[in-house]
């Protein structure tokens, strides 16, 4: 176990600079037949304990072992899950293929329990239940649920049925995934006019040029051409919001409104299988629909969401109708265009704020280059919450053997000198190995045992655009990129900061609001 970089001792980093795709099968078969033996060891104990009593069992005395069943069965697995959104390859996705059903099937094991299930309704429906703290209240709580929504208790055909349509939910899950990004990725358009490029930025025209130098066209310039135009945010929102060639804009807006939908990477038929096979899994489990299911381990019903949503939509709906109308007279006085389409919002929104307020999002770019941004947040976060966030020195052997990228940055987290956590954040745009999007991925959940602190870590990844290529300069954030990396990092506190050492509420909220 020690030379997989997958399967690290307790309490370390991952250690991701270290990871190839060909760990990963070993690294999770291997913790796959040891949570084989200690599922089927746990499983034992209960049947016997069970038997031979009507009392309820202990909590110390199963629902810890079964923590640390979890969190060993899953970590290698969701370390090669992590890493397919950061550094995505064909040889990861083959490892995946195989390992995914595996996990499914132990995963459905576990669940569908008959003595382990049996022990949490004993103790739930126990008199000692209420003497519980209130942290491992829900954790059986949501045990059950989860369960019941997993299957347990259904009789034998029904079960049979119920996790054949998890297992292939769970495969066109990924395909549907992987068709998403690879038709993003498979997209561009090279413009060899110059007229046509006329308003975009030079940020993104210089990653157009040099895009169109990657692919083959030697001598490729920000001034001369030719420019390829690809689907990633940071060269797809500077299109649509400056470009003054309203073909060009189309044509873009079209491309990412369709994206797999048609082609080698469509995924038409996918959606319609998966919905399909929700409804029926849903029908299985006693529900009229996936919706019904899918709000039954929400906060919220589903008549308040819809009350809601009928509430903000009749508080909305007239101001966005005269915003509506604003820029379409706008668009018409100003510029003669009476038809505005989908591709043209951005461009006259960004118009207008230029022209009645005197506001260029763009020109605001060069108060936030990113490092200042990082400064001021922890500054912020020092400020509101007394904590120190320091990143790793460069010479720190640990820090580098965790990074996957170069761009990666660690942190630690510290409050009064005390280490609290890390964070990782990998900011910049890789679009042929990186999911798109901003989101927290939280890697190692704050655990106790006995004597031991296992601290959280958690990565922040977005899809800023990165500094350009052979410059000195730093990558300037828009407003909006802003707010992005200031929402994220609140999660990644919320993960870190975490004082809760019972690890399935450690953290981050067991419920969805809806």
């Amino acid at each position: 176990a020690g030379s997989n970089p997958l399967l690290p001792p307790p309490g370390d980093l991952p250690c991701f600079a270290e990871v190839r795709p060909e760990h990963a099968v070993p690294a999770v078969e291997q913790r796959l037949r040891e949570s084989e033996a200690a599922f089927q060891a746990i499983e034992a104990r209960l049947t016997s304990a069970l038997a031979n009593s009507s009392a309820p069992i202990k909590y110390e005395d199963f629902v810890l072992p079964l923590e640390d069943l979890y969190d060993s069965a899953n970590y290698p697995w969701e370390m090669v899950t992590f890493l397919r959104s950061v550094q995505d390859s064909a040889e990861l996705r083959e490892a995946a293929a195989r390992l995914e059903p595996q996990m499914v099937q132990f995963s459905q094991r576990v669940g569908q329990s008959e003595p382990i299930g049996l022990a949490f309704s004993r103790l739930r429906n126990a008199p000692q239940f209420q003497e519980l703290p209130e942290a491992r209240q829900r954790i059986v709580e949501r045990e059950l649920l989860d369960r019941q929504l997993g299957g347990y208790g259904l009789p034998g055909a029904r079960k049979e049925e119920f996790n054949s349509l998890q297992s292939q939910l769970s495969n066109l899950s990924t395909v549907f995934n992987n068709n998403l990004f690879d038709a993003t990725a498979a997209w561009n358009l090279t413009v060899f006019d110059s007229c046509q490029v006329t308003g975009i930025p030079e940020r993104a025209l210089t990653a157009a040029a040099q895009a169109a130098e990657r692919a083959g066209h030697a001598g490729a310039s920000v001034s001369r051409g030719p420019w390829m135009f690809t689907l990633d945010a940071p060269v797809l929102g500077p299109v649509l919001m400056y470009a003054e060639d309203r073909a060009l804009r189309e044509q873009l807006y079209r491309a990412a409104s369709t994206v797999a939908s048609h082609g080698p990477f469509d995924n038409t038929d996918i959606v319609a299988q998966i919905l399909d096979l929700r409804q029926h899994k849903a029908e299985l489990l006693g529900y009229d629909s996936y919706a019904d299911l899918s709000m039954a381990s929400m906060m919220a019903s589903k008549p308040e969401v819809h009350d809601l949503l009928q509430n903000v939509r009749v508080a909305a709906r007239p101001a966005a109708e005269q915003d509506d109308a604003q820029l379409r007279e706008f668009a018409a006085n100003r510029h003669n265009l009476s038809d505005v389409r989908p591709w043209d919002l951005d461009f006259y929104s960004e118009r207008m704020r230029q022209e009645t307020y005197g506001l260029d999002v763009e020109a605001l770019r060069e108060y936030f280059a990113y490092p200042r941004v990082v400064a001021g947040l922890f500054a912020l976060c020092a400020r509101l919450f007394g904590v120190d966030i320091q990143a790793a020195a460069s010479d720190d052997e640990v820090a580098a053997a965790a990074r996957w990228h170069p761009d990666v940055e660690l942190y630690r987290v510290a409050r009064q000198g005390i280490l609290l956590g890390h964070v990782f954040i990998d900011p910049y745009s890789r679009p042929h190995e990186k999911e798109s999007g901003a989101f927290l991925s939280p890697l190692v959940p704050r655990k106790r045992s006995g004597d031991f602190l296992r601290l959280p870590a958690g990565a922040i990844i977005t899809n800023f655009p990165p500094p350009t290529e052979g410059a000195a300069s730093d990558s300037l954030l828009s407003l909006d990129e802003v707010r992005t990396l200031f929402h994220e990092f609140g999660h990644a506190l919320q993960w870190v900061l975490t004082t809760q050492s019972e690890t399935p509420v450690a953290g981050m909220p067991l419920e969805w609001e809806a």
